[in-house]
């Protein structure tokens, strides 16, 4: 292998030396080209004749242009191949410079890295922010789910109701978690919260009517309400159990009682308590009754109920019209034109404001002496109703159901038809006939009670009622019967 094979490629070797040239200084140096291996001298004029001179200007010629002590080292390098101790350190100082560079590239780009990270992060505080303020606020809640509720249909008591009970969660929100100030604030705990606040000031079924109403509010406000988790607060909320509670029935009306109450009523209301009364329809129903509804001359009202259309699929029921009604009915200012309601300022009230029908019913009662509620016992937080509009309802079964003479199955069957019912079953709860003894004054057949004689008239079927009464008694009770009348003829 050849000098010139094993030659490693190298920058070129040079000397240098001072010589002495005609009276003057000069500087002989040679270069070999590492490639090549050719040497090629050189000569630099020092223009010194002072040798002193001389060596000074060569020692800065040298140091100039690399020609040093290193000079040797590097022409052992050249021939043996290895590098010299100065190019150890150069690369020693280029590996550094070079980490250096990359360290300071590393922590340039790490700077810049987190920089962009701060400014997305105060981007996307700035969007969150920007977001949270365009959120619904809880009291602008109930007036934009108006909008929606009424171009669906929802009627304006049932709004009104509606309202009622937002206003209820509204204002304890504000009370229990005054942080919740939009509707997005609005968590699973405090859905929580709000039903155990519930179960303690409302039924189990009122509270559904609550979970069912915000969680329909929740689904068409979710544009608006902008969640942040995306999920309904109120899509798992669980019902509330149904509580055990005392089952509390109207109080029945008497024949005295009915007569009361129409002959002390006037102008529409006394013809509406005469519709409930004969006919069993419940208030809405009543209060919207159509003229063509009616059919005086067959003597019947044919009327789809209003809480039943849709689940009979509009089915109508079919009552007799009492002779009583038939002359009150005719007797009514929208008769000669039998064309719309045949109550038209109770038909515009309910339609309006029910609450505010309902009330004059009540109002009525109270009038009359009756006493329209009482306490339950059961610890529930709303009295029981005693007398009300349905009153009149319960009493038409009942008397219906005492005047078919019929299998008691048959006559519930009968008496629901006409009042409505889907099943024997709840008209069976509005029948107050019993077998006991004080619940046994059976009545004749209604009569009339749209006069001021009702009351007078109807004597006579009580004192009949008493008497089939006493048929049943045994000499013993008899006895004690006499004992009291004689005592209360005494008094």
């Amino acid at each position: 292998m050849t000098k010139e094979a094993t030659k490693p490629t190298r920058r070129r070797w040079r000397g240098a030396t001072l010589q002495m040239h005609q009276g003057a200084w000069r500087i002989k140096y040679w270069l070999t080209d590492d490639k090549t291996g050719e040497r090629k001298n050189h000569i630099e004029n020092t223009h010194k004749t002072d040798r002193a001179e001389a060596e000074v200007y060569f020692a800065e010629w040298k140091k100039r242009n690399g020609f040093d002590q290193k000079d040797r080292a590097e022409q052992i390098q050249y021939l043996t191949g290895e590098k010299s101790l100065l190019e150890k350190q150069i690369e020693e100082i280029e590996k550094k410079e070079q980490a250096k560079a990359k360290a300071e590239a590393e922590a340039k780009a790490k700077a810049e890295a987190e920089a962009r990270a701060k400014e997305e992060a105060a981007k996307r505080r700035a969007e969150e922010k920007a977001e949270y303020d365009a959120a619904l606020n809880v009291g602008d809640a109930f007036e934009a789910y108006e909008e929606i509720a009424v171009k669906i249909g929802t009627g304006e008591g049932t709004m009104r109701s509606y309202a009622s009970q937002f206003n209820v969660f509204a204002n304890w929100l504000k009370a229990n978690h005054p942080e919740a100030v939009k509707m997005r604030d609005v968590t699973a705990d405090i859905v929580s919260d709000f039903a155990t606040f519930l179960s303690t000031k409302r039924s189990s079924s009122t509270y559904n009517k609550y979970k069912i109403l915000f969680r329909t509010m929740w689904k068409y406000l979710a544009d608006k309400i902008k969640s942040k988790s995306g999920e309904n607060p109120w899509y798992n909320a669980t019902a509330m159990p149904k509580k055990k509670t005392i089952n509390h029935r109207r109080k029945i009306l008497n024949l005295e009682n009915l007569a009361t109450l129409i002959v002390e009523a006037d102008g529409e209301l006394r013809c509406l308590f005469a519709i409930g009364m004969y006919t069993g329809l419940r208030l809405g129903d009543a209060c919207t009754l159509q003229w063509e509804e009616v059919d005086l001359p067959l003597g019947v009202i044919t009327r789809v109920p209003r809480k039943t259309a849709a689940e009979t699929n509009n089915e109508p029921v079919t009552i007799a019209i009492h002779p009583a009604l038939a002359n009150l009915l005719m007797q009514a200012p929208t008769y000669a034109d039998r064309k719309g309601p045949v109550l038209p300022e109770m038909c515009e009230m309910y339609l309006h404001d029910k609450s505010a029908v309902s009330y004059r019913v009540q109002e009525h009662f109270r009038k009359c002496g009756f006493e329209t509620s009482s306490e339950v016992g059961d610890n529930r937080c709303r009295k029981g109703v005693d007398y009300g509009f349905h009153s009149l309802r319960s009493t038409f079964v009942t008397r219906t159901v005492q005047g078919v003479k019929k299998q008691r199955d048959e006559a519930l069957s009968i008496a629901g038809s006409m009042a409505g019912h889907t099943t024997t079953a709840m008209t069976a709860r509005y029948n107050h006939e019993t077998f006991d003894d004080e619940k046994r004054l059976a009545v004749m057949a209604m009569p009339d009670l749209t006069d001021a004689n009702a009351v007078t008239l109807s004597v006579g079927a009580r004192v009949e009622a008493v008497k089939n009464l006493l048929a049943n008694f045994s000499h013993a009770e008899l006895a004690e019967v006499e004992k009291w009348i004689s005592e209360r003829l005494a008094q």
